[in-house]
């Protein structure tokens, strides 16, 4: 832990932050008029047309680039395999848990699945789509269907992401050790252009017409390029080259500068949030700079604690929204100002998590000492 980047942990944990302030804002908090609007915004566009998932994504690619990279490179690629592969079937458990979790709450409890079908009038759209409202009517038949990913409620939809990207990490950097990063970089940019016109998703649908299907709002296809380019930056980290962000930003930019007589005229959307649209890109790209600028000035110190433990904060932020969301007409009969105690209050909580999981870690670190100690004075 001590090796790891307070910049990248900072970075992380204020997207976590971020997205945790729109979470709650759009469903438990969402009688709070004005500022969920605003916070929902900027979670959602982010700063500019930009949501935390494409930086999310970035940098988990560029920490899994540095510490996978410098294990593949000291001659332990079966290490790096076997971690990956562990690393997914982790989150596949933990995915399984939460889908679970859910639907047995909605199944045995009325008041619960009350709570969640009253919000049909206030967020209709979230209500309306194919990925919550089968799974109220049938909680017990979704979460077996999201278990094999051919039904994805909302925010049931991230971690899978991540477990795509987790599990084809060894496979990319086995290319890039061999030398083929360009023929990688070329390879991911062209499956993100050709999502932009052909999405996989709408294959996968004509397949699945007739079960009930949501394959989630994020395109892995899509998203994989910011994660692999975060990739290949650490795995340059990792070798002991020079970071150069503005150098990848400049292959991305003359990459999309050629496809871009092709994505203008073709009428698709600029900024589509599911496939990463090119304006998302490029912007990303000017923010990535930015941000790469502010970090060799200031570190944002009060965030790091969320983004050494982002796994355990995510979850913790499902939990909070998908348990205060069935009291949301509680929170809305509060007085405004106590609905915004209550909202920074609730935000506030996320510390807790590291603080949790820094003293469980010291207590396993402590663990073997006290028990070689007391064998020790046994034999004595």
């Amino acid at each position: 832990m001590k090796n790891r980047s307070e910049a990248i942990d900072g970075y992380r944990g204020l997207m976590l932050f971020v997205m945790t302030c729109g979470h709650l804002a759009f469903l438990p908090f969402i009688t709070l008029a004005g500022m969920n609007v605003f916070v929902f915004i900027h979670a959602f566009t982010g700063f500019g047309w930009l949501s935390v998932v494409e930086g999310f994504c970035f940098l988990s690619g560029l920490v899994a680039g540095i510490a996978s990279g410098r294990r593949w490179l000291a001659g332990r690629q079966s290490e790096v395999t076997e971690g990956a592969i562990k690393r997914t079937f982790m989150l596949y458990l933990i995915q399984i848990v939460m889908l679970l979790a859910f639907a047995s709450a909605l199944a045995m409890s009325q008041w619960y699945y009350d709570c969640f079908y009253k919000l049909h009038s206030l967020v209709g759209i979230w209500i309306d789509g194919p990925g919550i409202r089968y799974f109220l009517d049938h909680p017990c038949i979704g979460a077996v269907l999201g278990s094999l990913f051919i039904y994805l409620p909302p925010y049931f939809d991230i971690l899978p992401l991540f477990m795509c990207f987790t599990l084809i990490t060894p496979l990319i950097l086995r290319l890039i050790g061999q030398g083929n990063g360009n023929w990688v970089l070329m390879g991911s940019f062209s499956l993100w252009l050709f999502v932009q016109f052909i999405v996989p998703v709408s294959v996968l649908e004509a397949m699945f017409f007739n079960i009930p299907h949501d394959f989630g709002w994020f395109s892995q296809s899509a998203f994989q390029l910011v994660y692999i380019v975060g990739l290949m930056i650490g795995f340059e980290i990792a070798r002991g080259e020079e970071f150069l962000l503005w150098k990848w930003c400049g292959k991305i930019g003359a990459l999309i500068a050629l496809a871009l007589p092709i994505l203008y005229f073709s009428g698709i959307s600029l900024v589509d949030v599911d496939r990463f649209g090119w304006m998302r890109v490029v912007g990303f790209s000017l923010k990535a700079l930015l941000a790469y600028g502010l970090a060799q000035v200031v570190v944002l110190r009060p965030f790091v604690p969320l983004g050494r433990w982002s796994l355990s904060v995510f979850i913790y932020h499902l939990i909070l929204v998908f348990g205060l969301t069935a009291f949301y007409e509680q929170i809305g009969e509060l007085p405004q100002w106590l609905c915004f105690c209550a909202y920074g209050l609730t935000l506030s909580t996320l510390w807790v998590i590291p603080l949790i999981q820094e003293w469980r870690q010291r207590v396993l670190a402590a663990s073997p000492n006290v028990l070689a100690s007391s064998s020790s004075g046994i034999a004595k």
